[in-house]
């Protein structure tokens, strides 16, 4: 065999093989394999592998395994193509799956399956770059490397355009088609990257959700499991925090949207949505420029070091899993050592509380403001008194003259008196109206004067405010509470610790039955599909099927007619266990147990010092404010005691 630029081609070891060929090493030229197509396909194949090497696309995307060149046998007969060797790197399910990472990825972490899921996004992108659609995207096409690194396979497999000629994809797996193409003959349509967007955003989702198809849910109200085809069809992300979404519900125990930020869930939203058919979901690069600056919002567990989780989440989603999931192990199983830390003795604690002490009640603000400088009514009340005094002195004069008038024409003739009384009268009453009425003046005095009085009373309640001993109180209560939790951990531990030695046949065969592999069963009537379906839906060992509703697996596709074999084998290996009472209870156990009551206690000895701290800052605080009035305070002290004087002086009889 040869390659189109003439050099010979020696096949080595084979390296795997599927439907369409097998791929061999190639043993003379160091880094290439080579892919040789079964005869049948072979001339079908031909015009698509020749254009891909003619555009040199391994060139610039060296993420992904683009053929390099063509291969023919000596009468001249395309075989195959060669391509960049990938070794040393696993299926991209056996990282972000918790039972296999143990085994070929012992040391990954949370962080690892983000930086995963990252170049996994890239993959795409450079893909897409090129003009091509990877068209039939799912996990097989993947392979992870022990640095994180992703590499996309089966290029030749892509939707290719060039040079006027489509090459189309025309296969699908269905938990990764988008729900606009779910039923529909893949091999007439045409694919885009919008396509390809949903099963990217489905594999990432399987990435940081350790194995979880956003799809796969109970049904909300009971009803009948829908398939996954189906489900997502009608855009049932299980997931969704849009109640128009909610027709499923996601399993219990594991992580949810609430435990990503929320850009990212935002993102999943429109991905798996009716947005997403409408308008686009989040591209390649949409995902890159996302998981990169996300990758800095995670911390570490305060309970399990092995654990990483987004600042964002109400809890650590990992050790939700490990409590909802007995004998389940999210990342690393065996913690090397307990949390180290240095605790102070809860005396101290009590006793630097007391060392907080009440205040009291706050003084009555008026007992401890400034004498206020005011000497007398002010020139404004005064010019009012002054008016008010004429007007009331010309009101008297009036009345005296009325009077006289009255008496002087009973004096001249009787017949005069009606007439004299009647315009004495109409000065009474004039002199009494003139006497009544204030000076425009008075009325600008007297809206001072309740300005004055309602600046105080805001005075006076901002002082209380201020010098009040209730969020002191609250603190100091709050500080109270963390110190009986603190010394409650100790029965808590000891209980839980129990709680393990109680259980110790449960945890014995939870760790024998997860021994046990599916993909090892001798089960005739289980083939490679059935094997796959169950492990999408989280069953791959005998612990799994332990843990499987009977009801549940029958109504999964192609499940029901191997039920009893599946439950008997399980059956069967469950019976080889023998409880050993002698055998202790697990370090692993214990240890997490440990840790996770020493990082309660961490927690809780952290917020119990803030809550004295801010106690004691508090009554400091407290203390100033109750020795110093404020300078708006004051001027309204001030003001007020210059109204209540002019107040005095308005009020004042002048006669």
């Amino acid at each position: 065999m040869r390659t189109a630029t003439g050099a010979p081609i020696k096949l080595g070891r084979e390296l795997g093989h599927g439907g369409e060929g097998k791929v061999y090493a190639v043993e003379n030229q160091t880094g290439l394999a080579a892919k040789i197509y079964r005869p049948e396909i072979r001339q079908s194949r031909q015009a698509k592998i020749t254009t891909i090497v003619a555009e040199k696309w391994h060139k610039t995307a060296t993420e992904v395994a683009f053929p390099i060149d063509t291969v023919w046998d000596n009468k001249g007969a395309f075989y195959g193509f060669t391509m960049r060797l990938l070794g040393g790197r696993r299926p991209i399910h056996e990282a972000y799956n918790p039972s296999t990472r143990r085994q070929y990825f012992p040391k990954a972490t949370y962080p690892f399956l983000l930086r995963i899921a990252l170049n996994t996004a890239n993959a795409v992108a450079k893909v897409h770059a090129t003009g091509c659609v990877v068209g039939d995207l799912n996990h097989s096409g993947f392979l992870v490397a022990p640095d994180a690194t992703v590499s996309l396979i089966d290029a030749d497999s892509f939707q290719v355009r060039s040079s006027g000629q489509l090459f189309p994809c025309r296969v699908g797996v269905p938990e990764y088609t988008a729900p606009e193409l779910q039923g529909v003959n893949l091999g007439s349509v045409l694919r885009t990257a919008n396509h390809d967007a949903f099963g990217l955003a489905a594999l990432i989702f399987y990435i940081l959700f350790l194995g979880r198809h956003p799809f796969a849910g109970r049904p909300v109200g009971g009803g009948d499991v829908l398939e996954m085809n189906e489900a997502i069809k009608s855009l049932a992300f299980a997931y969704s925090l849009q109640q128009a979404n909610r027709k499923l519900a996601p399993p219990p125990h594991g992580p949810t949207l609430k435990d990503l930020p929320h850009p990212l869930a935002d993102m999943f939203e429109r991905a798996f949505g009716r947005e997403g058919v409408s308008s686009g979901r989040p591209s390649a690069v949409d995902w890159i420029k996302a998981l990169s600056s996300f990758e800095s919002l995670l911390k570490q567990c305060d309970a399990n070091r092995h654990h990483h989780h987004f600042r964002d989440a109400p809890s650590c989603p990992w050790c939700r899993m490990e409590k909802g999931l007995p004998g389940f192990f999210a990342f690393q199983d065996t913690p090397p050592t307990i949390l180290g830390t240095s605790h102070v003795d809860v005396g101290q604690y009590i006793a630097a509380l007391q060392a907080v002490p009440d205040l009291g009640p706050a003084p009555e603000l008026k007992t401890i403001v400034a004498k206020a400088g005011v000497k007398g009514p002010s020139p404004a009340a005064r010019l009012v008194r002054r008016k008010k005094f004429k007007r009331r002195s010309l009101a008297a004069l009036l009345s005296l003259a009325a009077t006289g008038l009255v008496l002087t024409a009973w004096w001249l003739a009787l017949v005069q008196l009606t007439y004299a009384a009647a315009v004495a009268m109409a000065s009474l009453v004039f002199a009494f109206f003139l006497g009544r009425h204030e000076p425009a003046e008075a009325a600008n005095i007297r809206l001072s004067i309740a300005k004055a009085r309602s600046d105080w009373e805001e005075a006076v309640k901002q002082w209380e405010d201020a010098t009040s001993e209730t969020d002191l109180t609250k603190l100091k209560s709050a500080a109270e509470r963390s110190i009986q939790e603190l010394k409650a951990l100790p029965q808590i531990e000891k209980q839980k610790l129990k709680e393990l030695s109680d259980n110790r046949a449960e945890a014995q065969r939870a760790r024998y039955l997860e021994r046990y592999a599916l993909a090892h069963a001798s089960i005739s009537s289980l083939g490679k599909t059935r094997l796959e379906r169950l492990r999408k839906s989280g069953i791959e060992t005998a612990l799994d099927l332990a843990r499987t509703n009977r009801s549940k697996l029958v109504k999964m596709k192609g499940m029901k007619a191997i039920a009893d074999d599946l439950f008997a084998w399980r059956d069967t290996i469950e019976r080889g266990f023998i409880f050993n009472p002698q055998q202790g209870v697990s370090p692993t156990d214990m240890l997490r147990v440990k840790n996770e009551l020493l990082a309660r206690r961490v927690a809780v000895e952290k917020r119990l010092l803030q809550e004295i701290s801010a106690a004691e800052q508090k009554r400091l605080l407290l203390i100033h404010e109750r020795a110093h009035v404020r300078p708006e305070t004051q001027l309204a002290w001030n003001a007020l005691r210059q109204a209540e004087l002019d107040e005095k002086k308005l009020r004042r009889w002048i006669f």
